[in-house]
């Protein structure tokens, strides 16, 4: 399960053909990736502060001292006690100002605006859509083959290319992604000999990803469309 093999391999009789090479490797691996995930950056795992919290009620509210033992502290603890009851009951300064409650707090700070705001902006969605490319798991086979005749000699070498796209069916430029890396690796092992591009590619002919493989073009247009500003494309 996840190793990245499923729906992908190949087979071809010895007697007829001859293998030079054959090249099997994560297409996630066939180039280097403007970006890191945190597992490559090694980043230490932050611990989240502990807040501390204050009591609910102040009937429940317990004031300590670093002497509460002693007789002096537990006077002084009671007393404290004995004002934040007080004080928490009602307005006992309403006879003075009768439209003042007694503890007046001020309102709490407005959020702050997105121009004055401290938080890192969000990675754009080139470089979410990056990551999850990067990390299938999806393998691919190019074998560079020879066909042999009766007599046993070679004829023009060709390459077979297999793969299984992801089912980012919800992520359309992931798949583009692996589109444009299989072209890339495939034509890179076939050095210019006849290629042939199979496997189970999850679209369909009039989807741009077809359109890419035959034309090595795509729509700028469609929600596919990947800009090459920071990808390996």
């Amino acid at each position: 399960r996840n190793s990245g093999y499923m729906g992908v391999a190949m087979a071809w009789p010895t007697s007829h053909f001859k293998s030079e090479c054959v090249e099997i490797k994560r297409l996630s691996e066939t180039v280097d990736w403007p970006i890191q995930t945190p597992i490559q950056q090694n980043r230490p795992v932050r611990k989240k502060k502990q807040k501390r919290k204050l009591p609910a009620h102040p009937n429940v509210t317990r004031l300590t001292l670093a002497k509460e033992s002693t007789p002096m502290g537990a006077m002084i603890s009671s007393w404290f006690q004995w004002l934040w009851l007080w004080l928490h009951s009602s307005n006992h300064f309403g006879w003075l100002f009768e439209s003042s409650p007694s503890i007046v707090t001020a309102p709490p700070p407005p959020p702050p605006s997105p121009q004055t705001s401290k938080r890192a902006p969000k990675r754009g969605v080139d470089a979410e859509i990056l990551e999850v490319s990067l990390r299938r798991p999806n393998m691919v086979i190019v074998a560079n083959l020879l066909a042999l005749n009766n007599g046993g000699a070679s004829s023009t070498p060709f390459s077979v290319c297999t793969y299984h796209m992801p089912c980012l069916f919800w992520a359309p430029k992931a798949m583009t992604v692996h589109t444009s890396l299989l072209l890339q690796f495939a034509a890179c092992v076939a050095r210019g000999d006849p290629l042939v591009v199979c496997g189970d590619f999850n679209f369909v002919p009039d989807s741009p990803f077809y359109n890419l493989v035959k034309t090595t073009t795509i729509d700028p247009a469609s929600d596919a469309c990947v800009i090459p500003d920071r990808g390996p494309l």
